[in-house]
């Protein structure tokens, strides 16, 4: 999935699209401006009471291919975690998750961030391809392709906020 947030609608944004999707495989493309995104953001907490966010994101995690016996585990359960609860923003992920989560477990931060990056990588490469690409909106088929960390734990959030969605309108 790609999501372009525009300053107005009348900007033209239609090249920059065509280029890009004639350069690479993607299912989905979100375009909206940045007062569209709050408007039309889900309120976690209302989900909250009706939806096992954790017992979804282990199943999530391990349908991605994200090995469980790696110390990036727990912390990118926690990530994902601290993304959802934290008002699902990216911007202060190395300077407060990663922070916050080595100090839970007694480490660095650096170290919180390359664990998850290897995590991502063995990810990558073992987990099943149909669902990356449901989630990621992409093909695997290039190493170049691969999100951020940053990118994979908003991507798995999001993923984990549309299935609770799902079950609430139900």
């Amino acid at each position: 999935m790609i999501e372009i947030n525009i300053q107005n609608k009348e900007e033209v944004v239609w090249p920059m699209i065509q280029s890009f999707l004639e350069t690479n495989s993607c299912k989905k493309i979100i375009i909206y401006t940045e007062e569209e995104k709050v408007e039309n953001r889900t309120d976690v907490s209302e989900i909250k009471h009706s939806f096992d966010f954790k017992g979804e994101l282990y199943t999530l995690l391990k349908q991605l291919g994200y090995p469980t016996h790696l110390l990036g585990y727990k912390y990118i359960i926690d990530s994902i975690l601290m993304y959802i609860e934290n008002g699902r923003s990216v911007t202060g992920i190395t300077k407060f998750f990663y922070p916050k989560i080595a100090n839970k477990y007694n480490s660095t931060p650096s170290r919180v961030e390359r664990a998850i990056r290897h995590g991502i990588d063995v990810s990558w490469i073992n987990g099943d391809i149909e669902v990356i690409e449901d989630i990621f909106g992409y093909t695997v088929s290039s190493e170049s392709r691969k999100p951020t960390n940053s990118q994979y734990i908003a991507s798995i959030a999001e993923e984990l906020i549309r299935r609770g969605e799902r079950i609430n309108e139900n």
